[in-house]
């Protein structure tokens, strides 16, 4: 997801991903973030789809 884009906004990219899976994951009142939560995280910042 996060490859995908531009070199220099990765890493900023990379912890929205991460902040927002685990809000979600917290949401849904689990302790570990699943492949779900990411990818629901990743559509919701418009980051595409993972091959």
């Amino acid at each position: 997801l996060v490859a995908g884009q531009p070199v220099l906004v990765q890493i900023s990219a990379a912890k929205r991903l991460r902040d927002l899976a685990e809000g979600k994951a917290r949401a849904s009142g689990v302790e570990l973030v699943t492949e779900d939560h990411v990818r629901s995280a990743g559509a919701e910042l418009g980051l595409g789809e993972t091959a």
